[in-house]
């Protein structure tokens, strides 16, 4: 009678513990795709030199001094050995002015050479990120 109940309970956690992450894996799937029609929505407007919502999100939050200039930092220091605070403005001023990616990879390119786009890529994903992070907060 007991190893009976006990069955049964475990067979009800069982069900619940399934629902619960189902109901988990709809969520997560849902910002996915938010975030994934963000980005869309950001490169698009980028491309077409419109200023879409995110970028405005990034302008209210701060995003540029707040969140990337400690990564641009970073990223120049492991590039050149050392932090270079002009180029680290340079960048941040690009990003504030709303530079197109193709624009700073020009200038950088004339510093980190081939090392430039990599950096232009990365910093746009992360610019990315915190747009959409900052939009869906």
């Amino acid at each position: 009678m007991i190893a009976e109940e006990m069955e049964k309970f475990r067979a009800k956690q069982a069900q619940r513990d399934r629902e619960l992450e189902d109901e988990r894996r709809r969520k997560l799937q849902a910002k996915i795709q938010e975030t994934m029609n963000l980005e869309k929505g950001i490169k698009e407007g980028l491309e077409k030199g419109r200023t879409p919502a995110a970028a405005r999100q990034v302008e209210r939050h701060a995003i540029v001094r707040s969140k990337l200039r400690p990564w641009v930092a970073k990223k120049i220091a492991e590039y050149l050995g050392e932090e270079e605070p002009t180029l680290i403005d340079f960048v941040l001023s690009c990003l504030d002015r709303r530079a197109r990616p193709e624009e700073i990879l020009d200038e950088l390119a004339l510093v980190l050479e081939e090392d430039a786009q990599v950096l232009v890529v990365k910093l746009w994903r992360v610019l990315l990120f915190h747009a959409a992070k900052a939009a869906t907060a």
